[in-house]
């Protein structure tokens, strides 16, 4: 397929999402965590947490998120910054937002797109891996979206879990979790080891994973 007319696919796929997910906003429940995303401990695995930090209230504002944390842990001289927001019904204008989008946003030029394994559950389950650059500061970014059944890299399967969610479950919540570490050598190892240690964490703020 020629990439105007896959782009074109594209965005008529992201419309229709869009105009299922208003439709469903106005009817659905406000799905509450078992419990806030604050309460993920500040030591994880020799990992501790040295900040905990609020949003600009505009910033905040623009996020719109039910619930979110915005820590840095450390172990070994790495540093990790975590940023986790959770929406518990999406809307246009009001749903997870991606770092493709909000990093160029903040003055952070995105330098390469890929992915990477996170080791979970018994399986390596992928997510998405950016590498930013901000003049001579360079920086690794892993995220993924984190519903009560699925761990999903793309910002498209998400959209498609979240209709998906809704209408089986009549669960259309979502978080979106994101890493941000030093671009160096090691960097992605450490980050990807921190993400299967956080996984979990956030997965016992929504609920246990269900069996169906």
């Amino acid at each position: 397929m020629k990439a105007p007319k896959l782009a074109y696919v594209v965005s008529l796929l992201l419309a229709t999402t869009w105009v299922a997910l208003a439709s469903f906003a106005g009817r659905a429940p406000d799905v509450q965590m078992v419990r806030p995303l604050a309460a993920i401990p500040d030591q994880i695995e020799g990992w501790i947490a040295g900040s905990h930090r609020l949003l600009d209230p505009r910033v905040e504002n623009k996020l719109a998120a039910a619930d979110y944390i915005d820590r840095t842990y450390f172990r070994n001289g790495v540093m990790v910054e975590v940023f986790a927001a959770y929406y518990p019904v999406q809307r246009p204008g009001n749903s997870a937002h991606s770092p493709k989008h909000c990093l160029p946003g903040s003055g952070w030029e995105i330098s390469n797109y890929g992915a990477a394994r996170v080791l979970y559950g018994g399986e390596h389950i992928p997510v998405s891996k950016l590498k930013i650059q901000n003049q001579m500061d360079r920086r690794l970014v892993i995220y993924w979206y984190q519903t009560r059944r699925q761990i999903l890299a793309s910002e498209y399967l998400s959209k498609w879990f979240l209709i998906f969610n809704s209408l089986r479950h009549g669960d259309p919540a979502t978080a979106i979790v994101r890493l941000v570490v030093a671009d160096r050598d090691g960097a992605e190892e450490k980050a990807i080891e921190f993400a299967s240690l956080l996984i979990p964490e956030i997965e016992g703020c929504l609920r246990a994973r269900p069996s169906n």
